[in-house]
């Protein structure tokens, strides 16, 4: 089983990968290629996926950061894909994306959350 460091470690290469899909996109440009778009759904469901293995230890001494939300999100692009508006999902690339990788870098510089789990 991956520790939690790991887990995090490769939850923010996930970010990263999402965040270069869209470099130099527009809006625009983004919600006319069906294709990026399914690129990025499945960076978002696998981000969800690998959040919610994090344990609850390092979750809990991280109430910062919305865990909860996370997995909710991931269900509801694997779940209601039919109802996915893709300016919604821009705008959460580009709002809640690059404030969760932020948290979860600030989690990995901090020695007492490297849980083992």
């Amino acid at each position: 089983m991956k520790t939690d460091k790991a887990l995090l470690e490769y939850v923010v290469a996930q970010i990263e990968k999402l965040q270069e899909y869209v470099h130099q996109v527009t809006a625009e440009a983004f919600v006319g290629d069906e294709l990026l778009q399914d690129a990025c759904t499945t960076k978002i469901v696998t981000i969800g996926e690998f959040s919610h293995r994090i344990s609850a230890e390092l979750k809990a001494r991280n109430p910062q950061v919305d865990w909860g939300l996370i997995k909710a999100t991931r269900n509801f692009y694997v779940h209601a894909y039919d109802q996915l508006a893709p300016i919604r999902m821009w705008e959460t690339i580009q709002r809640e994306i690059p404030e969760l990788k932020e948290a979860l870098i600030a989690i990995l510089k901090t020695k007492d959350n490297h849980a083992t789990h």
